[in-house]
């Protein structure tokens, strides 16, 4: 009843706090990449789901620590 409840608030606060935490990390690497490439954050980000937009769709999320590590790879390149 209340105590199962309570958890379940809880995990979801924690789930918020995770999605916030990756969002911020994820938009960290945008800032950063584009800084070194002197473009503006919002044109990488764009030009990056661009390119991974079929990949994006089907996978159902853009943030989580993969697509940190497949924008860090994809401004590498």
């Amino acid at each position: 009843g209340i105590r199962v409840a309570q958890e379940s608030r809880g995990l979801g606060d924690v789930y918020k706090r995770q999605i916030l935490h990756l969002s911020v990390a994820f938009m960290d690497v945008v800032t950063s990449e584009a800084k070194k490439k002197s473009i503006e954050p919002y044109d990488l980000l764009c030009r990056f789901v661009s390119d991974n937009i079929e990949r994006i769709i089907k996978d159902g999320r853009v943030l989580g620590e993969r697509w940190l590590v497949e924008m860090e790879s994809y401004c590498s390149e």
